[in-house]
């Protein structure tokens, strides 16, 4: 059985839906039969999987599977474990754009591109970094306030998210600043910055501590952070601590404590009033109202 917990459809070029959902995997494990080009972004949980005559992998917070079309896909509860459900975000492209009459239409470059880069069953491990995660924290916000031209907005987002999971392959690590210009240095420091903070949720992290592992100094960081994301270093951190949160909140049965050290804050009721106010719900009413209760 499964929950959605945001659902955006009729998206435009080259997608179909998204759907933010979480499934329960029972003791006789779940047969997914795909009608489609996907993309499976696991956001908490565990589970095995595997494709139909492939080989089981462990599948946790963090990977992506890439689903093409037609194929089975089977899971199974993990080793010595009684329950599991898995959580994720399911990017379902249009299967109309992908006939052999529409690689001649205005979209053929993209077309190409896409089935380059997705053109088989894959496991990728571990691939999710910061700027995927902020991707889904922005596509989950634009779900829930479905303003005017949303729908777009959301297609806009999974296009830059699959982009930028193509490019994983080529990223430079955060030590070796390619020669850039002034002005995209000071993009490809700012994510680097972001990629250490999301490593460091549950750590006491300061501004030093981020200048000193990306070798630049306090100000420079600040100063770029600032222009770059358009906000300081520690609003940012504050925030993707608290979209971690939300995501413990719907994946897992910690209780508020638990989540509260483990996305970093230093008491219960310093998380329970930021969260309040980013949310606008308390964390036990976020939960209740998404439907922690998943269906078994």
């Amino acid at each position: 059985m499964a929950q959605t917990f945001i659902t955006a459809e009729n998206l435009g070029f080259p997608f179909h839906y998204l759907r933010e959902l979480a499934m329960v995997i029972s003791s006789d494990g779940n047969h997914v039969r795909s009608a489609g080009l996907k993309l499976v972004l696991v956001l908490g949980g565990k589970c095995l999987h595997r494709f139909d005559g492939g080989r089981k992998h462990l599948l946790e917070k963090g990977d992506v599977l890439v689903v093409t079309s037609p194929v089975s896909q089977f899971y199974e509860l993990p080793p010595r474990e009684n329950s599991a459900r898995l959580h994720a975000l399911v990017i379902l492209f249009d299967s109309r754009y992908f006939l052999e009459g529409s690689w001649q239409s205005e979209h053929r470059e993209a077309i190409q591109y896409i089935t380059s880069h997705f053109s088989q069953n894959a496991h990728l491990k571990n691939i999710m970094d910061a700027a995927l995660f902020e991707m889904v924290a922005q596509i989950r916000h634009e779900a829930e306030l479905a303003l005017p031209g949303f729908r777009w907005r959301i297609t806009s987002l999974c296009a830059s998210g699959i982009v930028h999971l193509a490019r994983q392959g080529t990223e430079h690590s955060a030590r070796e600043m390619p020669q850039l210009s002034s002005n995209r240095r000071g993009v490809f420091l700012v994510s680097c910055a972001k990629e250490y903070l999301l490593r460091h949720l549950t750590n006491g992290v300061s501004l030093s501590d981020v200048a000193a592992h990306l070798q630049v100094s306090n100000g420079h960081l600040a100063h770029t952070f600032k222009r770059v994301a358009g906000q300081s270093l520690f609003t940012y951190f504050r925030q993707l601590r608290l979209e971690q949160a939300k995501l413990q909140l719907l994946n897992s049965e910690k209780n508020i404590t638990e989540i509260a050290a483990a996305c970093g804050f230093s008491s219960t009721t310093l998380f329970c009033r930021n969260f309040k106010q980013y949310t606008g719900h308390t964390p036990m009413g976020y939960r209740d109202e998404l439907g922690a209760n998943i269906e078994k």
